[in-house]
């Protein structure tokens, strides 16, 4: 093989990756942002009545500039913005074994985090405790979105 073959096979590789890299970024950010849409439909009642307070904020790490720019953490907080909340922290596409992560935490107790991942083929997302569970892996629906935040708000506030 000469060199200008080398290198055209070389480029044709690294512009395909490049390409598809930037068609992920893109998912990513459209299935956060439905997934944040979800939720909040999942839990409309509560915010109607004001017993649940949805705000955003910037992501303080994010993989690329996009992330930065176009996704947000997701607070859920309970009575009020000085009652406890639930943080959804998206970190991104580099994970192996998924398409994509979020962190998902009650506010001051991250190491007891989950993992919400995005399945490989976007079809789902799935509830981790640890990131080498293999079973009991929890598909996210509502009802089990109510079961994960019911138990920390029974273990974390004085109900």
């Amino acid at each position: 093989m000469e060199f200008k073959e080398i290198i055209s096979q070389v480029t044709k590789v690294y512009k395909d990756r490049s390409e598809d890299l930037e068609r992920k970024k893109q998912l990513w950010i459209q299935e956060v942002n439905k997934l944040y849409d979800e939720i909040g439909n999942w839990l409309d009642e509560y915010i109607q009545s004001g017993d649940i307070i949805v705000d955003f904020d910037r992501l303080k790490f994010a993989e690329c500039e996009e992330f930065m720019m176009n996704i947000s953490m997701m607070y859920l907080f309970f009575g009020s913005t000085e009652g406890p909340s639930v943080i959804f922290e998206p970190t991104g596409i580099n994970v192996v074994g998924a398409f994509g992560k979020i962190d998902l935490y009650f506010r001051g107790h991250k190491e007891d985090s989950v993992f919400l991942l995005l399945t490989e083929n976007k079809s789902h997302w799935e509830i981790w405790k640890s990131r080498k569970q293999e079973e009991n892996i929890k598909k996210l629906t509502k009802e089990s979105f109510e079961e994960l935040i019911g138990e920390w708000l029974k273990r974390w506030t004085d109900i």
